[in-house]
C-alpha cells in the first residue's frame, strides 16, 4: 500500500491553506472542498488503504464517518459505491468520483472542471480509469485473470462465497478441488486437505492478506475491500503479538539454517521431493505433504517440543514420500513402502489434545531406560525414528533415536538438521538410518550426472527443475557433492554418455574397493622368463588332460596376498592331467587362438599382445593380469573374471562375455562390438573411447 504524504505533493501549501484537495494541472481542475464537511468513503481505491486516506482527509479538516445519512456532506466512490452510493443518491448527498482522490495519490490529473452542480454528481464516468481497468471479456484486469483458483479455510474480511465471487470478477475461474489444473489455492485459517494437496502438487498457495494486496493492485470494486487491508493488518496484529513467544524460539532455528545453507531445512526438504520426483528412473507415488502446524499447536509445544522439530513444523508437519526406481514401479506393491527406492513418513505433532508423548511400556524396562518417545518418522513398522528423553529430562530435550525392532536396538541419530541431511543424501532408501539400502542410492548415483560436474553447471540444471538460482544455490550447500543424486546424467553431454554407458555396461559408473599393487604384479612379471613353446605346449597338454577326466565345475576363492592376486581352487574331479596355472608369468605375444583354457588359473600373468581368437576361457582366473592389446575376438570368457586386469585397446568383437566380471578393469579403447553381455558387471571399470553396438 501507499501512504499519503501530501506535503510531498505540489501545490500542498496552497491547498492546505483554504482545506481542499486539488489535484496540481495547468487545465482547469474541479475543487472539492473537504474542510468542516462529513465526509464518507464508499468502493475500493486500488493501492491505497481507506484508513491512510481517511487520515489525510482528516488533517484537511474533514469529519470521516462510515455510513451515508443526511448529515453526510459528500461522498467519495470507487467503482461501484453499492448501498452507500444508492443511499447517498436517494438523500441528494454530492457524490464524487475516485479520480480526484487518484490524483492526490498518484499525481495524476483530477476530475475536469465542468457545469457545477450536473458534472460534480455521480453518473457514467467519462474519466479514464488507472491502468488495468478491463480485461477481455468483461473481467477486470488482474494478476488472477486467466487463473484456475480454489479457496479454503476461514478468511478474516469476508466468507469464501465473498472471496470466489471477487475471484470471478477479477477474471478467474473459480473450481472447487484442488487437481493438477489448479494454478494457485488461496487459504484462510485453519485451511486443511485442499492445502495439504495444493502443497503435494506444488500448486502455488496464497494467504488472504496477498490475495486482499492483489485484488488492490486490480480494478476490481466491491464493498468487501472496504477496509479489508485494515483488517488483515489487523488480525495479524494480534496473530503476532499472541505467537511473539514461540515465533522468536522458531525464528531463531530458521536464521541458522537460512544463514548455513541459504534455506530452511522445511523449504530444502519440500524442493528436495519435487526435483528428485522429476528423474526419469524415478517412480513418486504415495506422496503428500501436509499443512504447517497450526498456531494452537505451536503455542502447545513451545515448551512440550525440542526446538528444531516445532521449527519444522511450522514448515511442513506432517509429511510421506516414497519413490522406487522405475524399473521396480510393477513391483512397488509386493514389498514394503519404501523398498526399491526410498521413504520418509513424518507423524507431525498431534494437534492440541491429542498425546504425543508415550511413556516406556513396562515391559521394555528390562531392556531400555527411557522415559518417553514421540513417533517421527513412521519408516516401516519394524523400524521407525522417534523423539526419546530420559528420566530426569524434559519433551524439549528429546533426542532422535532410530528404534529398530529387528534386532531390538535404538541407534542414536543426532540432530534433527543432520538426520535430514543424511537422508537426502541417501535418497531416504530402505534403511538409511542403520546404513542399508545402499544398493538403490547407488543405482541412483549410477545413472547421475557426474561428481565433478561444476556448481554452476549444477544450479543451472538444478533451475530448469522450477528452483530459483537462490534455492538452487541452498541445494548444493546443503547436499555438498551429493547434490548429483537429484539429477539424471541425460541432463548433461557427459552425463548422457554415461547413463548410455551404464545402460550397456551393467554396473559401470559404481565405486570399486579392488586394492592390488598392480606396479608389483607388472615389475615381477617384467622379470620373469618368458614362457617358451615347449613349456606352452606342456602346459596346454596337461590342461586338456586335466579337463577330460572331470576337473572342472569347481569353484575359485581369490585372495589378496601383500597386494598380488592368489586363487584357491575347489572341487572338481580330475583324475588326470594338472590344471593350467599361470599366475605372474610372462606369456607376452602368446598366439592362443582356439585353445580351451577354462578354469586355468591366470591371475597377475602378462599377456599382452597375445591372440585368444576363438579360444575359451570360460570361468578362468584372469584377475589382475597385463592384456593390453589382447584380441579375443570369437572367444569365450562365459562366467570368467577379468576384475583389476588391463586391457586397454583389447578386442572382443563377437566375443561371449556372459556373466564375466571386469570389475575396474581398464579397457580403454576396447571393442566389444557383437559381444554378448549378458550378466557381465563392469563397476569401477574404465570404459573410456570404448566401441560397442548402439
Amino acid at each position: 500500500m501507499v501512504s499519503l504524504k501530501t506535503k510531498e505533493l505540489p501545490g500542498y501549501a496552497e491547498s492546505r491553506r483554504d482545506g481542499t484537495l486539488r489535484g496540481i494541472e495547468t487545465s482547469p481542475m474541479t475543487i472539492v472542498r473537504v474542510s468542516g464537511k462529513t465526509v464518507a468513503l464508499a468502493g475500493s481505491f486500488p493501492g491505497f488503504s481507506q484508513a491512510a486516506i481517511k487520515a489525510q482527509l482528516s488533517a484537511l479538516g474533514a469529519r470521516v464517518v462510515g455510513s451515508v445519512s443526511g448529515k453526510t456532506d459528500l461522498l467519495f466512490v470507487g467503482g461501484d459505491g453499492g448501498a452507500k452510493q444508492r443511499k447517498a443518491e436517494s438523500l441528494g448527498v454530492p457524490i464524487h468520483q475516485k479520480a480526484a482522490l487518484f490524483a492526490l495519490l498518484e499525481g495524476g490529473a483530477a476530475e475536469p472542471a465542468a457545469p457545477p452542480e450536473p458534472a460534480d454528481v455521480a453518473g457514467p464516468a467519462d474519466v479514464a480509469e488507472p491502468a488495468g481497468a478491463a480485461a477481455p471479456g468483461g473481467a477486470a484486469a488482474s494478476e488472477f485473470a486467466g487463473l484456475t483458483i480454489a479457496v479454503t479455510g476461514k478468511f478474516v474480511t469476508m466468507k469464501r462465497d465473498d472471496v470466489s465471487k471477487l475471484l470471478s470478477e477479477a477474471g478467474a475461474k473459480v473450481g472447487g478441488s484442488v487437481g493438477k489444473k489448479t494454478d494457485l489455492l488461496i487459504y484462510g485459517e485453519k485451511a486443511g486437505s485442499k492445502l495439504s494437496k495444493a502443497r503435494t502438487l506444488g500448486v502455488r498457495t496464497m494467504t488472504e492478506a496477498e490475495f486482499i494486496a492483489g485484488l488492490s493492485r486490480s480494478s476490481v470494486e466491491s464493498e468487501l475491500l472496504e477496509g479489508a487491508s485494515d483488517k488483515v493488518a489487523a488480525a495479524e496484529a494480534a496473530e503476532r503479538k499472541k505467537l511473539a513467544p514461540v515465533r522468536k524460539t522458531i525464528d531463531a532455528v530458521l536464521a541458522k539454517q537460512r544463514a548455513r545453507w541459504g534455506a530452511t531445512l522445511g523449504e530444502l526438504l519440500l524442493k528436495y521431493i519435487h526435483v528428485l520426483g522429476q528423474r526419469p528412473d524415478v517412480f513418486v507415488y504415495d506422496t503428500r505433504i501436509g499443512a504447517p502446524l497450526s498456531k494452537a499447536g505451536l503455542l502447545a509445544y513451545h515448551k512440550g517440543a525440542p526446538k528444531e522439530w516445532l521449527a519444522l513444523a511450522s514448515e511442513v508437519n506432517s509429511l510421506e514420500f516414497n519413490w522406487v526406481l522405475a524399473a521396480k514401479k510393477g513391483e512397488r506393491h509386493e514389498s514394503s513402502k519404501g523398498y526399491n527406492g526410498g521413504r520418509c513418513e513424518l507423524v507431525g505433532l498431534p494437534a492440541p489434545g491429542y498425546i504425543c508423548w508415550h511413556r516406556i511400556p513396562e515391559w521394555r524396562k528390562e531392556y531400555d531406560d527411557y522415559e518417553a518417545e514421540a513417533s517421527f518418522d513412521d519408516f516401516v513398522a519394524e523400524g521407525r525414528t522417534v523423539f526419546s528423553y530420559d528420566p530426569g529430562q524434559r519433551p524439549e530435550q528429546a533426542r532422535l533415536v532410530f528404534d529398530d525392532a529387528n534386532d531390538c536396538e535404538r541407534h542414536e541419530l543426532g540432530s534433527l538438521e543432520d538426520y535430514f541431511t543424511d537422508g537426502a543424501r541417501a535418497g531416504f532408501v530402505w534403511y538409511w538410518q542403520v546404513g542399508s539400502g545402499g544398493e538403490f542410492r547407488q543405482a541412483l548415483l549410477d545413472s547421475s550426472i557426474a561428481r565433478d560436474t561444476s556448481p554452476a553447471t549444477i544450479v543451472r540444471l538444478l533451475e530448469g527443475k522450477g528452483l530459483t538460482p537462490a534455492e538452487a544455490r541452498a541445494m548444493v550447500k546443503w547436499l555438498g557433492d551429493d547434490v548429483v543424486i537429484l539429477l539424471h546424467g541425460s541432463e548433461t553431454p557427459e552425463g548422457r554418455d554415461r547413463v548410455k554407458l551404464a545402460s550397456v555396461f551393467s554396473g559401470y559408473g559404481q565405486a570399486s574397493e579392488r586394492d592390488m599393487d598392480h606396479a608389483l604384479i607388472r615389475s615381477l612379471t617384467e622379470a620373469a622368463d618368458p614362457v617358451d613353446a615347449q613349456e606352452w605346449a606342456a602346459i596346454c597338454a596337461g590342461h586338456a588332460a586335466f579337463l577330460a577326466s572331470g576337473g572342472a565345475g569347481g569353484s575359485w576363492t581369490p585372495l589378496s596376498a601383500s597386494g598380488l592376486p592368489l586363487c584357491i581352487y575347489q572341487g572338481g574331479e580330475a583324475t588326470e592331467g594338472e590344471q593350467a596355472a599361470f599366475r605372474l608369468k610372462n606369456l607376452d605375444g602368446r598366439d592362443a587362438s582356439g585353445v580351451d583354457l577354462s578354469w586355468a588359473d591366470l591371475s597377475g600373468a602378462s599377456f599382452t599382445g597375445a591372440k585368444f581368437t576363438g579360444a575359451s576361457l570360460a570361468h578362468s582366473m584372469a584377475i589382475d593380469a597385463l592384456m593390453d592389446g589382447c584380441d579375443f575376438t570369437g572367444a569365450n570368457l562365459t562366467g570368467a573374471d577379468l576384475s583389476g586386469t588391463t586391457l586397454r585397446g583389447a578386442c572382443f568383437r563377437g566375443a561371449d562375455l556372459t556373466d564375466v566380471d571386469m570389475e575396474a578393469a581398464d579397457l580403454t579403447g576396447a571393442d566389444f562390438t557383437g559381444a554378448t553381455l549378458t550378466g557381465a558387471r563392469f563397476p569401477g571399470a574404465v570404459l573410456d573411447e570404448v566401441v560397442y553396438d548402439d
